[in-house]
């Protein structure tokens, strides 16, 4: 029967300085995924609600204000989402920010495409 080899320090070591090493590559990976569902979320939330405006513009000639009965669009619980702009009852357009987690996305459309110091491309999500 063949004699059993005990483990060295040295494996030892290795092995753990290769696990370290492994955890340094995935780390940043993994945390970076929660903040990349985070402006996906936020994304696609501000394009459902262009869809929805668009639709009641559509029907009303006018936007809706967020909660308004008539818009086909609800809020995601995890979202927060403010509408707003000077041509929103008038027709002229409107402009969105979404925040999911510290991810803030924004749109414009028609003649509200600026908010803040962000200026969106019309219709366009941007999360910078």
């Amino acid at each position: 029967m063949p004699r059993r080899r005990a483990v060295s320090p040295i494996e030892i070591v290795l092995i753990v300085a290769i696990i370290c090493l492994l955890v340094a590559i995935a780390f940043p990976w993994f945390s970076g995924a929660g903040r990349q569902q985070a402006a996906y979320d936020a994304r696609r939330a501000l394009e459902n609600l262009r869809d929805a405006e668009d639709a009641h513009f559509a029907k009303h000639h006018a936007y809706a204000v967020l909660g308004d009965t008539t818009m086909d669009y609800h809020v995601p619980p995890s979202i927060h989402i403010t509408i707003g702009g000077d041509g929103l009852s008038s027709g002229r357009g409107w402009n969105a920010t979404a925040v999911a987690s510290a991810v803030t996305c924004y749109v414009g459309v028609g003649a509200d495409t600026v908010i803040g110091n962000v200026h969106t491309s019309d219709g366009h999500v941007i999360c910078p």
